[in-house]
Parts: C-alpha cells; structure tokens; sequence
C-alpha cells in the first residue's frame, strides 16, 4: 500500500547515512580503546550506564541509579525483560495493533493472557487488566 512503512521487522529499505556511516568508520578505525571491538560486559558499559542515567535525572526522575539502567540489543529484547520483571501468571495484558507477533508470545511465557487488541478492536477478555506489579495506573519504577 502506498505510503505505509512495515515497521514490525525493522528491515529498512533505505540505507544508513553519510554520516551515519563516517561516525562508524570513525569508531572502528579512529579508536585507540581496546574494547572498541569487543562485547560489551553483560551489564553494559559503565560509561553507557552512568550516561543514561545522568540523562534521565535531568528530566526530572529523582535518584536514578546506574544500578537502575537496563541496556538491550533491541526493542525486542527489552520488551521481553518488561514482561518477565511485571507480567505474573492471569494477569491481562493489551496489545495496540500493530504489535510484532513475539510480544504476545512473550506474554504468554511468564502466564499472561491477551486482555485487548487495542481501540475500537473487539476484546476477547475483560476491557481492562490488571498487573500483581500495579503498575497500570500510576508512574513507577518497578
């Protein structure tokens, strides 16, 4: 269809920029870091760490700790971790279509069930969920 990007495999049709691609060559070629072509430890890199919490104190979170900042691979992945830390068995879950089909699998790993598939759409559960974490209604850093 004209005019509409597929976003849910995250296969672009277009190619990096210019200058995107200068800032890789000089972060591989132009680095004297020993670790610049290495896996980061699993926890992510201390400087990363402290830089995205610096970020979000700035805006006005209070306390946000290195010990807080969870860094993924990819979307997917995060997804996956938000799931396995506030999804408990029975609890209801809505996914706004379009959603990429792992996130409902992922779901139902850690017992979740489908609780909507979004406005407008028929639900096949209750039009409302809940979350033993409580996390639905308020702000928190659960």
């Amino acid at each position: 269809m004209p005019g509409v990007r597929d976003l849910g495999q995250g296969w672009p049709d277009f190619g990096a920029s210019d200058s995107a691609r200068a800032a890789a060559a000089t972060a591989v070629w132009g680095s004297t870091d020993p670790r610049s072509n290495q896996y980061s430890g699993i926890a992510g890199r201390p400087e990363l760490l402290s830089a995205v919490a610096r970020y979000y104190t700035s805006t006005g979170m209070t306390g946000v700790a290195k010990s807080e900042v969870l860094i993924t691979t990819s979307a997917t992945e995060a997804i996956y971790v938000a799931l396995q830390a506030l999804c408990d068995p029975g609890d209801q879950v809505v996914f706004l279509e379009p959603f990429f089909p792992w996130y409902f699998s992922h779901c139902r790993i850690f017992g979740g069930e489908r609780g909507g598939k979004g406005p407008g759409s028929p639900s096949p559960g209750p039009t409302h969920f809940t979350s033993s974490a409580g996390c639905c209604r308020t702000p928190c850093r659960h």
